[in-house]
């Protein structure tokens, strides 16, 4: 940068300035290039420190261990347990794909009948159903709501759409106004009502870093819901802002866990699924360095 500085001095001293612009212009390009260098450097040691990290890893008994795809932190063989029985069987299947696609192991299990979480997940996927047809059921299961709660309490991370939401709220209140509890991860009930059918695409900006959005990402999906919450959640706990929406915002997040009446479709942001996996194998890692140093 010095050198050219100076060479850009004695031409314009010894020969007019007919040349000096095009000089100017080498000064700014190096410029340029030696940012582009600087950045460089800067992700190449971020990779290699990533790249020393997991290589501190072994694989574990079911052969999961983090791995870096394309500059992305993620788990192989991530084990994900997607809630699928008579409640919650609502999900794109192009999400189940995707997840699939970056190395994920869907794990099904049942809220309904289960009474404890399939062993060794990384991550929990709750999705969209009828949850208020069979309360009863799922209030009587308090075994796999504690599962469940313990799981999220302990740090693994959850997302949840639609039906998955409800269930994870204070409880559900019915047609008949029969209250139902539930998890109680989200503040709140979620009722039903015959009146108020939200309905809709929606593209959403994520208020706060999440499982599967970082703060100002964008996704899209839709709403479908005959049910509210009977009371709107604090805009500070929100984990959307909605763009052209009826409300301004929606859903409920607290670091590791994500819940919504919003339904997002992965492929409307390619980084849906390797950001819950990233999160499924930073979570697996804290896991793993416990067990180190506990012996």
């Amino acid at each position: 940068m010095v050198v050219v500085l100076c060479l850009t001095t004695f031409v314009v001293a010894g020969s007019g300035t007919a040349i000096a612009p095009f000089l100017l212009q080498m000064t700014h390009d190096l410029s340029a290039e030696l940012a582009a260098v600087a950045n460089l450097v800067a992700i190449m040691s971020l990779a290699w420190g990533l790249t020393s990290l997991v290589a501190g890893f072994a694989s574990d008994r079911v052969g999961r261990r983090p791995v870096l795809t394309g500059g992305v932190l993620v788990l192989s063989a991530a084990r994900i347990g997607l809630a699928l029985d008579e409640a919650f069987n609502f999900y794109y299947e192009d999400n189940l794909d995707l997840l699939g696609a970056w190395g994920a192991r869907l794990v099904p299990f049942s809220p309904l009948h289960d009474v404890a979480l399939p062993p060794d997940l990384d991550a929990l996927y709750l999705g969209g159903g009828f949850p208020e047809r069979y309360a009863d059921g799922l209030a009587a299961n308090q075994a796999s709501q504690a599962a469940i709660r313990a799981a999220a309490d302990a740090g693994m991370p959850l997302y949840a759409e639609c039906g998955g939401l409800m269930y994870l709220s204070e409880g559900i209140v019915d047609f008949a106004q029969r209250r139902h509890p539930m998890i109680g991860l989200v503040p709140g009930w979620s009722a039903m009502t015959r009146q108020r059918l939200t309905l809709g695409y929606r593209e959403v900006r994520a208020r706060c870093d999440t499982p599967l959005l970082s703060r100002g990402q964008t996704a899209r999906g839709h709403e479908f819901h005959w049910s509210v919450l009977e009371a709107p959640l604090l805009a500070e706990h929100a984990a959307y802002d909605l763009v052209a929406a009826p409300v301004p915002h929606e859903g409920f997040a607290r670091g590791n866990f994500l819940a919504s009446y919003c339904h997002l479709h992965f492929g409307s942001n390619p980084s849906l699924g390797p950001n819950f996996i990233a999160a499924a194998a930073k979570w697996w890692m804290q896991k793993s360095v416990a067990r180190r140093e506990g012996g």
